[in-house]
């Protein structure tokens, strides 16, 4: 279930069905890079959403720009997932970490909690 608020924001998408359409329909990423990115203090990836609507912690599947450092639309930066968003959320306000929704922004389509779980509510 999405929460009533963000922390990178909500963004509108004409696509529907997988999370995949759904992403591609709501951030211009013709590279498809990795939609958001988790990087520690070593400059590793920690945790990513990627561009098919995917997360993982510790992906070893992530993004990679020049010299093959973390590349996202979005980073933030930490050593684990809840420590990244650790001042923006907490257990009596959780907020998602964004959500996609349609594109009148009346419903939500695709949102990621503040788990770091991903889902097409």
């Amino acid at each position: 279930m999405s929460t009533n608020g963000t922390i990178l924001g909500t963004y509108l998408s004409v696509g529907s069905g997988s999370a995949a359409n759904i992403l591609l329909n709501a951030f211009s990423n013709p590279r498809s890079l990795d939609i958001v990115q988790v990087v520690n203090e070593g400059g590793n990836c920690v945790w990513n959403l990627n561009n098919v609507g995917l997360t993982a912690t510790n992906p070893t599947g992530y993004t990679q720009g020049p010299g093959g450092k973390p590349q996202a639309l979005m980073t933030l930066f930490g050593n684990t997932f809840a420590q990244a968003i650790a001042s923006a959320s907490n257990s009596s306000n959780p907020l998602d970490l964004l959500q996609v929704l349609d594109n009148n922004g009346g419903a939500v389509l695709f949102h990621v909690n503040n788990s770091g779980l991903a889902s097409t509510p």
